[in-house]
């Protein structure tokens, strides 16, 4: 047993750290960095790298909430939720969990473990942080597979160089958007493969995590309906996950509606910048000038109309949602994967650099989009 736990450490070194493949090996030993930091720069109890993130002890707290109030979690703001909890943790408490239904069961081990008193707070916090930085590691060797097939190795790095440390730095400050993101990018590699049921399968999981990433609905849709057709109508064990994980984020939001319209009135909500519904300024005119062109070069050069839709919509979601964070833009990289044309790449990456560098400094000027 010794021995085949060895032979097998020993491939996955060699296979990984000692790669041909330079992005393999970069990833690798970036997986590891990723650990270090964690342990040597997280700091207790949150053990995010800054520790004015507590996004993710929010997510575990509410996720424990979920087995003891159920659906309630969307519609009672927290500071009512009443229920025996080992470590509550209250935020936002104004308002309901606003998040899809997924994201709580990602979350579901580590409240569980939590709130059991099953390991020390600092344990559960940092492998939280530990495993949304790895996420970040996922994220970026799925987008320079997705993006290597079809774009220039020059728009390639020039996505990474931006993508790369949003992705790990925003994991290791406890925010889950990178896992995500990487399971929206597994999703769409397999869209291209034609692998459609584990597409459909990462798609709708990837839905079922964030809101943000609704703009992948067509995409989605598309996917399902073929899988159904190639199988003649008849439903299996993937389908019934399907419906049952969209079900529940359809249900969650249409639960979570009154939260969201309370969303703006709470001291912690921050404004976007380029939101549509607070009026038209000069910010917001030339970011819709930027966004229409965008969209023009893309339709102009895209024949697909699911990459269209889906493209439209992501680019439409920036201007009607009123909140804006420094990550957010990592749900916005999905959208590299989805078009074809060398033009829409040069365009879609100048884009994602005016909306991850210039938006986010204007509205948060964060220490990293200035070192960016």
């Amino acid at each position: 047993m010794i021995a085949t736990a060895y032979r097998s450490l020993d491939r996955l070194f060699r296979r990984w750290f000692l790669a041909a493949d330079p992005l393999k090996r970069v990833c690798a030993w970036l997986t590891v960095a990723v650990c270090v930091v964690a342990v040597v720069l997280g700091a207790p109890p949150t053990y995010s790298l800054d520790s004015l993130y507590t996004d993710h002890l929010h997510h575990a707290y509410a996720a424990w909430a979920l087995l003891n109030i159920g659906p309630e979690v969307f519609t009672t703001p927290i500071d009512q939720w009443d229920f025996g909890a080992l470590r509550p943790f209250v935020n936002w408490a104004a308002l309901p969990y606003l998040y899809p239904f997924g994201s709580l069961l990602l979350f579901l081990p580590f409240g569980v473990v939590n709130n059991l008193g099953l390991l020390p707070a600092s344990v559960v916090n940092l492998a939280m942080v530990i495993t949304f930085g790895l996420g970040g590691v996922g994220a970026t060797w799925l987008l320079a597979r997705t993006l290597r097939e079809s774009y220039r190795p020059v728009l390639v790095g020039g996505v990474l160089l931006v993508a790369a440390p949003l992705y790990v730095f925003w994991g290791l400050n406890g925010f889950f958007d990178s896992v995500a993101a990487a399971v929206a990018l597994y999703g769409i590699l397999a869209y291209r493969q034609g692998r459609d049921g584990v597409a459909m399968l990462a798609l709708v999981s990837a839905l079922s995590l964030h809101y943000r990433l609704w703009y992948l609905g067509p995409l989605a849709v598309v996917v399902t309906v073929r899988y159904v057709q190639a199988r003649n109508w008849a439903v299996d064990w993937r389908l019934g996950l399907v419906g049952v994980l969209g079900g529940a984020s359809v249900a969650s939001f249409v639960l979570s509606i009154p939260g969201f319209t309370r969303l703006s009135e709470t001291p912690q909500f921050n404004a976007s910048p380029i939101a549509v519904t607070a009026g038209i300024t000069p910010l917001v005119a030339a970011t819709l000038v930027c966004g229409a062109l965008v969209l023009m070069v893309v339709y102009r050069y895209e024949s697909n109309p699911v990459t269209l839709a889906t493209v439209t919509l992501a680019i439409v979601s920036m201007f009607v949602l009123t909140q804006w964070s420094p990550w957010y833009p990592i749900l916005l990289t999905p959208v590299f994967g989805l078009v074809n044309h060398r033009r829409s790449h040069v365009t879609l990456v100048a884009g994602f650099y005016g909306v991850t560098l210039l938006l986010g400094f204007v509205a948060a000027n964060h220490s990293l989009l200035r070192f960016l």
